[in-house]
């Protein structure tokens, strides 16, 4: 197994940005792909993946707060997972920080050949090559407001996954 993971406040831009996920109006159905299951609040639902008792908080958050609360689930899930002894005893599972790895292409690419067993390919190593940073960091376009719930909201997670809140 192979786990990318990268940090939440980008993420939660790269959604809203890309794909305008959890809008109000995307709350009111229970289509999107983000929430195939929701328990209704007003007009809205609300995401299975938010903690009982905070469905007003997360109502009352803007989509950049909602998208990082949405990564927050996953990245914890993703942690209790593959930190289960069953599964980190076997070192089937290779931990990659996307920044470090767009940092440097050509030395993550190399470890991610070795984990699978697999030799690199022209293709492999084009796309190495464009690899690029542009993306990171890219939450600091966000207004600070959002960027401080979002920390509040996912602090411990983005600590755990190297992206430790701002001052």
């Amino acid at each position: 197994v192979l786990y990318i993971y990268r940090d939440g406040r980008d993420v939660a831009a790269s959604l809203i940005h890309k794909y305008d996920i959890l809008t109000d109006e995307k709350l009111t159905h229970l289509r999107g792909s983000e929430m195939r299951l929701g328990r209704p609040f007003d007009e809205r639902y609300v995401p299975w993946w938010v903690e009982d008792g905070r469905d007003e908080a997360f109502i009352q958050s803007p989509p950049y707060v909602r998208a990082i609360w949405m990564w927050k689930y996953m990245v914890s899930r993703c942690h209790e997972a593959f930190s289960a002894p069953a599964i980190k005893d076997r070192g089937q599972v290779l931990l990659l920080r996307y920044e470090d790895f767009m940092r440097e292409p050509m030395t993550y690419g190399r470890a991610v050949l070795d984990h699978l067993g697999a030799s690199p390919t022209p293709a492999f190593k084009r796309r190495l090559h464009k690899a690029h940073t542009r993306s990171i960091g890219k939450h600091r376009s966000r207004p600070a407001h959002e960027i401080r719930a979002a920390e509040q909201v996912a602090g411990a997670e983005l600590e755990l996954y190297g992206s430790p809140p701002g001052p």
